[in-house]
């Protein structure tokens, strides 16, 4: 019985830490993107954690390609697209 309640007390636990999630790279570049995104779509809590998943599986892409830091590749393609629409 006491397992269930340790169980139930992680899980509640865990659950008022949901939106309190920090992302650590192994890049300080990794790291600076992230960073920037989540300053600047602090309220996407989805957007964020897909992104944090893709960047931690690309970290050893731009390890071993340092061009693709110097070219911002990472930055365009984390950058969420914008539709602005007028009605005329």
């Amino acid at each position: 019985m006491n397992d269930v309640k340790s169980v139930l007390d992680f899980l509640s636990e865990l659950q008022n830490l949901k939106g309190d999630i920090v992302m650590n790279f192994k890049s300080s570049y990794l790291q600076r993107v992230y960073d920037g995104l989540e300053s600047r779509n602090a309220e996407q809590k989805e957007f964020l954690q897909a992104v944090s998943e893709v960047l931690e599986s690309l970290e050893p892409v731009v390890a071993a390609n340092p061009k693709l830091e110097e070219l911002g590749v990472i930055e365009r393609i984390v950058e969420p697209e914008r539709i602005i629409q007028f009605r005329v």
